[in-house]
């Protein structure tokens, strides 16, 4: 309904891709919802997240990410404070707890290193 009321300004994709995604990330002043994206992924590109409600609490996160709850008063604060320039330059500074530079020499040596007879195969039942 807020999309259709609002034709030349918003639209909704149910799913960018994530090349597409991240590609849409450049352009984005902060980003909101309850996805473990903003979480994950966004912190590395500086940009503040509001994580609204409780889908993503407790979950280790950087300190560009603005919690807040999921009524609109809450969502319009957290949103003021991630476009400050207070909140800009947080998620400008704040490091992603998620990054690690040796993740992928982490994977390869791991799968390198795995004996591939105590793999299990996983069985499919068909009815």
């Amino acid at each position: 309904a807020y999309a259709a009321a609002r034709p030349g300004r918003v639209r909704v994709v149910p799913s960018l891709g994530k090349l597409r995604y991240l590609s849409a990330l450049r352009c984005v002043s902060a980003v909101a919802g309850n996805s473990s994206s903003g979480i994950v992924e966004v912190p590395s590109m500086h940009i503040p997240t509001v994580d609204i409600g409780m889908r993503q609490r407790g979950r280790l996160c950087g300190k560009s990410v603005i919690h807040c709850g999921d009524s609109m008063q809450e969502i319009a604060d957290a949103l003021a404070y991630a476009l400050s320039d207070e909140g800009r330059r947080l998620a400008r500074e704040a490091e992603n707890p998620y990054y690690r530079p040796d993740t992928l020499d982490v994977i390869v040596k791991a799968i390198a290193e795995t004996p591939l007879q105590t793999l299990q195969t996983k069985k499919f039942y068909d009815r």
